[in-house]
């Protein structure tokens, strides 16, 4: 009988230390389950941040370059309107123009002195604005009216430039510029 109560208090032993070694098995499994859950969590929402992090330097990128990019179009149209929209009395106001907006070396090449006797009047309208943000240039494509003074007549063009800019602070400066084509309407 002693034995057999040996054998039933070993195996009560036994039991209980399985059921507890089980037991603490789980909870500490549960534990690990819980701080799994809870390091995805945080990854998730730090992969959340990041993406928003991107985005929103994306987006400020894109403002960048759409800012630049307006820029380099208003420095080209102001250009345009300066060098090709010519009239007998406008002289003083694209020159007050030109200054702001070419390099010195181009305005002192386009504005040389004192207002010129006219000859000719130029007009320039639909002007279309096609930048080229890698080479830093713009193709410019307008209609030109040429009015001769001495008989006023008038002979239109379409004409196709490119334009060299530098970029000088915030500033777009016209440094340059080429003829590519000069057709006849």
């Amino acid at each position: 009988m002693t034995k057999d109560l040996l054998i039933k208090t070993v195996t009560l032993i036994a039991g209980i230390i399985l059921i507890v070694g089980v037991w603490f098995g789980l909870s500490s499994a549960e534990g690990q389950d819980n701080e799994i859950q809870e390091l995805e969590a945080t990854i998730k929402k730090q992969e959340e941040q990041i993406e928003y992090l991107q985005n929103s330097k994306r987006e400020q990128t894109e403002i960048s370059e759409d800012a630049s990019s307006q820029k380099m179009k208003e420095s080209v149209n102001v250009f345009i309107e300066s060098t090709f929209d010519v009239k007998k009395d406008n002289y003083e106001e694209r020159k007050e123009d030109a200054k702001v907006i070419l390099t010195q070396e181009l305005f002192e090449k386009l504005f040389p002195g004192d207002e010129e006797r006219l000859k000719y009047e130029f007009d320039a309208s639909d002007v279309a604005v096609y930048l080229s943000i890698e080479d830093r240039s713009a193709y410019v494509v307008f209609d030109q009216e040429v009015k001769n003074l001495a008989n006023q007549e008038s002979s239109y063009k379409k004409m196709t430039l490119q334009v060299f800019l530098q970029q000088e602070g915030d500033e777009w400066l016209v440094n340059d510029f080429e003829q590519i084509k000069a057709e006849p309407l």
